[in-house]
């Protein structure tokens, strides 16, 4: 780790108009945010929602990648698609299902070492850690080769 613990992330929030706001943090771009047209949002800003799960589903890569760099195993092409299940529940509207579909290509030698990894990815991504609802992790591998 580059730097000790224990580390410290900091997000503004501006009200732009309404209930439309702008995310900055402290050296990254700007983001508007809203809420979703489920919740008579615009639907052309990011939502709470859809920012919760981008940081699940970056969350994960970014993980999976320092997990391959440390075990010299190498992938391309990944992609992922992450969906939410929003519903009502007697503990209030909670994301009562998340899945996390992963594709990517590596070397046939490397597969089963890249499977493994991706279930640690998934055991060590400290976003969804950080939530009540458990991440469903779907994989989908295919070799270079």
């Amino acid at each position: 780790m580059p730097f000790p613990f224990p580390h410290e992330y900091k997000v503004e929030l501006d009200q732009v108009e309404g209930s439309l706001a702008t995310l900055k943090g402290e050296s990254e771009p700007a983001l508007r945010g809203g809420p979703p047209p489920q919740f008579d949002g615009p639907g052309s800003v990011w939502s709470p929602e859809t920012l919760l799960l981008g940081a699940v589903e970056l969350c994960y890569f970014t993980t999976l990648r320092s997990l391959t760099r440390r075990q010299d195993v190498d992938f391309t092409n990944y992609r992922s698609t992450i969906r939410g299940y929003l519903d009502k529940s007697t503990a209030g509207i909670v994301f009562t299902r998340i899945e996390l579909d992963v594709s990517l290509h590596a070397s046939t030698a490397d597969l089963e070492k890249l499977r493994t990894l991706l279930q640690s990815a998934k055991k060590y991504c400290i976003i969804s850690n950080a939530l009540k609802t458990e991440v469903q992790l779907k994989i989908d591998l295919s070799a270079n080769d």
